[in-house]
């Protein structure tokens, strides 16, 4: 796992459009006094900002007993490996049970490692190995919507009254007001579908079914489990959807109903400030590869320490190789912050290669934005090898995106 020739040269090049010049009358302003940001404290979470990002599902990456899934015991196995691509930050795709639905992002049970990565003592295992390394562990957590064979999801359906029945949304209660009750879910399948008599939401997709987030047993449950990930030593966690979390009236995202839970969930996480807490966000004020004011208001109003914007990356994908050249002197120098990771992939989105192709002149240019801007850069697993897309999606199209490691025989 080296850093290729197709990367290096270009970010060369942009180090040297980057440094200072001699001439007295450059006013150029400085590439890292703009990061709003900067900098590291031992006593906080500051770090998440200042580390390159290597995000990975474990299950996709690397085989330790030939049974043809990724593990924990092969992650970490490769940790030497991964630590000279020179970055400090695992971002760990779910490792608690799922049946790989919504792109591996819905859970059938959340306080437990999955049994076929492993299990608890090979994520133990793992956590020791990375932080002798000085690789810090966030783990991904989402928490908008459950598996349908969830317990908890079984025991609603199984419920005629009481409290069981109340912990996922249904209904047109649950949509936003101006949503017709036809409108499909992000994915394109029905957004309610009718289950023992009663209707139930699925935002992102019918094999998925959302929680009602506004349901006190139901935030007592996902606090147990925050804990449980904190417990086991991990060093963040990753909320994805949390723009998406509580919807209400005709307001669909980034509801205050949603940032006063970030804000009861944010304080579990901080009760040791060191743990970062990262989310995942829509942020339609940033320009095409610039910073948003939305961003920056997640971390300096303390609701976040990092945002991920999905469509940012989007953005990046779609790009010509003429709009990344014209765009880089701006991304690099006038829109200063740390704030925002800047993805080259993320693990429910098609990869760059769908888009230019592995090797193509735009994705060494993205990569060179990414890798040289003031923002904290988030590589997806393979990306340093400019790696395509899975040839077989498992019934779900978003695992496109999670092609097994190409590991040689010597690695």
């Amino acid at each position: 796992m080296r850093l290729y020739n197709w990367m290096i040269a270009p970010l060369l090049l942009a180090a040297a459009a980057c440094s200072s010049s001699s001439d007295p009358m450059d006013t150029t302003p400085d590439l890292y006094a703009l990061a709003p940001l900067p900098g590291t404290d031992a006593s906080d979470a500051s770090w998440v900002r200042t580390r390159t990002i290597y995000a990975v599902a474990v299950d996709r990456f690397r085989d330790s007993d030939g049974d043809g899934l990724g593990d924990l015991a092969g992650l970490t196995d490769a940790l030497d490996a991964v630590t000279t691509q020179h970055v400090g930050t695992l971002l760990l795709d779910p490792v608690a049970p799922t049946a790989g639905r919504d792109g591996r992002r819905a859970l059938s049970a959340f306080t437990t490692v999955a049994g076929e990565l492993g299990g608890e003592a090979a994520f133990r295992a793992l956590l020791d190995a990375a932080h002798d390394r000085d690789l810090k562990v966030v783990v991904t957590l989402p928490i908008n919507h459950t598996e349908i064979d969830h317990p908890w999801f079984q025991a609603a359906l199984a419920a005629t009254s009481g409290e069981a029945g109340k912990w996922y949304r249904g209904g047109a209660t649950a949509a936003c007001d101006d949503i017709p009750l036809a409108t499909p879910n992000i994915y394109g399948s029905d957004r309610w579908t009718e289950r023992n008599g009663r209707t139930w939401y699925h935002r992102f997709a019918s094999t998925t079914v959302d929680l009602d987030l506004t349901w006190p047993p139901v935030v007592t449950a996902i606090t147990t489990a925050i804990r449980y990930w904190l417990d086991l030593g991990v060093d963040g966690l990753y909320f994805p959807y949390a723009w998406a979390w509580i919807e209400d009236g005709g307001d669909c995202e980034n509801t205050p109903a949603s940032l006063k839970l970030l804000e009861q969930l944010r304080a579990v996480v901080k009760e040791d400030p060191r743990r970062a807490l990262i989310v995942s966000d829509h942020l339609p004020d940033r320009t095409p590869l610039g910073q948003s004011a939305r961003a920056l208001a997640y971390v300096a109003e303390g609701r976040a320490d990092l945002v991920i914007d999905p469509d940012l990356t989007v953005t990046l994908h779609n790009l010509t190789a003429e709009d990344l050249v014209g765009d880089l002197w701006q991304t690099l120098i006038t829109q200063g912050g740390n704030a925002v990771a800047a993805a080259s992939g993320l693990p429910d989105l098609p990869r760059a290669s769908a888009t230019h192709g592995n090797l193509d002149v735009a994705t060494r240019l993205m990569m060179t934005v990414l890798l040289t801007s003031p923002q904290t850069p988030l590589l997806l697993y393979g990306d340093e090898l400019g790696i395509g897309q899975a040839t077989e999606s498992g019934g779900d199209p978003r695992n496109l995106a999670l092609p097994l490691y190409p590991w040689n025989s010597t690695a």
